[in-house]
C-alpha cells in the first residue's frame, strides 16, 4: 500500500504560478524514486526536512528532465496549435519547473524561489537570463513565452553538456 500525504511548499518555493496551492501531495515511495512529472517535488521535501532524493547533488537526472520536456514541450505546442492559452497553464507550469530544475540542477544547487530567483548568482546560466525569466513568468499563458522558455531549454542543455565536458 503506498503512503501519501501532504506537505506544505516551504517558504523558498512560494510562486504564485509555480505553487498556486500551498500542499503538495507527498508519496512515500517518492523518498528512494525519481518521479520527474513533479517538478520541484524534490526541493519542496528538502525544505521541510523531508529525507528523500537530492537530484541536484548528481548530474544522472537531468537527461531525465530534458527527455521530460520534449514531452511537455509537444503538449504546450498543440495547445498553442489550437489557439487554447488557457489549457496551455498546466504544461506550462511543469515547463517552467523543468527549466529551473535543469537550470539549478547543473548549477549543484536546489531551486530557490523566494524571496527572489537568485538568478544572478548561477555560474552556469543562459545570458539575459533574469530579463527573459521575468517575461515568462509574467505571461505564462503568451505564444512568446513558451517561444522564449523552449529557447531557454535548448540554450541550457547546451551549457549543461559543456559544464559535462569541463569537469572530464
Amino acid at each position: 500500500m503506498r503512503g501519501k500525504s501532504s506537505i506544505e511548499v516551504s517558504a523558498k518555493l512560494k510562486h504564485s504560478f509555480l505553487f498556486p496551492d500551498e500542499y503538495l501531495d507527498w508519496a512515500n515511495e517518492t523518498e528512494n524514486n525519481f518521479y520527474v512529472e513533479s517538478p520541484l517535488i524534490y526541493e519542496v521535501a528538502f525544505y521541510n526536512g523531508i529525507k528523500a532524493l537530492k537530484p541536484w547533488e548528481t548530474i544522472e537526472y537531468i537527461p531525465v528532465v530534458l527527455t521530460e520536456w520534449k514531452k511537455v514541450k509537444l503538449e504546450i505546442e498543440s495547445k498553442f496549435e489550437k489557439r487554447d492559452a488557457k489549457g496551455a497553464t498546466l504544461p506550462m507550469r511543469v515547463g517552467i519547473g523543468l527549466f529551473l530544475e535543469l537550470l539549478f540542477w547543473t548549477n549543484g544547487q536546489p531551486v530557490e524561489l523566494n524571496p527572489i530567483i537568485p538568478l544572478e548568482s548561477l555560474k552556469i546560466k543562459p545570458v539575459n537570463i533574469t530579463e527573459r525569466f521575468a517575461f515568462i513568468l509574467a505571461r505564462p499563458n503568451l505564444f512568446h513565452s513558451y517561444k522564449q522558455l523552449a529557447e531557454l531549454m535548448v540554450e541550457m542543455e547546451k551549457l549543461y553538456v559543456k559544464s559535462i565536458i569541463v569537469r572530464k
